[in-house]
């Protein structure tokens, strides 16, 4: 469930309180269910400091300096019900422990489905990248220099996923513009767009008057573009609000998120559309597989 406002709320998290800190061990209590992936031994993470904690996408990425001053990187893929907390949260559901040099400082990764990954690498881009090598017409358009480098070389070509904060409307507009196929599906495409998942596609895609079975190829630029402004604006508010607390989603300290609160149409079923002066009940379909919600008055097809 975590989705990109979730994870910015963690590293928010993190970063206040661990930042600086030094890994002292790391133990695995349940390694028969839980498999972390390493390129190198763990040892080589042992005694190093945390230098920086950001987010990609869903994934929540410690970077940290080992004693030998190499950079390394830890990529925690959160899944459906992964959750990252500070202090002690040992149950049958925690995978691993950090202790760190502050006294009696923990942080443990639980997940109950146990969906969520584990990866520590020498650099994290590239599990990033796209798997789908693009067309000749979407690479010319989304990015011209490697293009044209690519080219020359005829070499297979992939991007790197984009993130929603982190990318202007104009690149947005370059990797939706005249796409086939429906827009919500293109939304929860992660080879596309990382971060955002069932709920934020459905709440912003309400925002925007989109239906999510609409076909984005009938969608004009001015209506891509409107709609890229609000997905910003909705994510953006999600993340001051500390994401939404539904199933088992808490912020690293064990707070609950609010977003919730706000939510206009995802798990709202059957009920009245809270859009001013629509009589509209919220509907319930499937789109890749994903539970969807929309209001049939406001979300017309076209």
């Amino acid at each position: 469930m975590p989705e990109l406002p979730e994870a910015e709320t963690i590293v928010r998290g993190l970063r206040a309180h661990i930042l600086n800190s030094r890994i002292l061990s790391i133990d695995f209590p349940r390694a028969r269910y839980f498999r972390p992936q390493f390129e190198e031994p763990v040892e080589h993470y042992l005694e190093s400091r945390i230098i920086d904690i950001f987010r990609h996408g869903k994934s929540v990425i410690i970077q940290v300096k080992t004693l030998e001053e190499a950079e390394r990187f830890l990529v925690i893929r959160l899944g459906m019900t992964g959750q990252l907390l500070l202090g002690d949260h040992t149950d049958r559901h925690t995978h691993a422990i950090f202790c760190l040099d502050s006294p009696g400082m923990r942080l443990c990764f639980r997940d109950s489905r146990q969906f969520g990954k584990m990866l520590f690498v020498k650099d994290w881009r590239p599990i990033f990248r796209s798997q789908k090598t693009l067309s000749l017409r979407h690479q010319k358009k989304a990015a011209p220099e490697a293009y044209a480098l690519n080219k020359l070389n005829r070499q297979p070509f992939t991007l790197p996923a984009s993130d929603p904060l982190k990318i202007s409307a104009g690149e947005f507009l370059s990797i939706f513009w005249k796409r086939r196929g429906m827009i919500k599906a293109a939304l929860l495409n992660q080879h596309l767009l990382v971060g955002v998942g069932n709920i934020y596609a459905d709440e912003s895609l309400f925002a925007a008057r989109i239906h999510p079975k609409q076909r984005i190829q009938r969608l004009s630029k001015q209506r891509l573009l409107k709609y890229f402004t609000l997905l910003v604006k909705i994510l953006n508010n999600a993340i001051d609000l500390g994401g939404s607390s539904i199933s088992d989603f808490v912020g690293a300290t064990n707070v609950l998120g609010e977003f919730q609160l706000e939510h206009r149409v995802y798990g709202r079923t059957g009920e009245k559309c809270l859009r001013r002066g629509c009589s509209g009940l919220i509907k319930h379909t499937v789109v890749s597989s994903r539970s969807t919600h929309y209001c049939p008055l406001c979300q017309r097809r076209i």
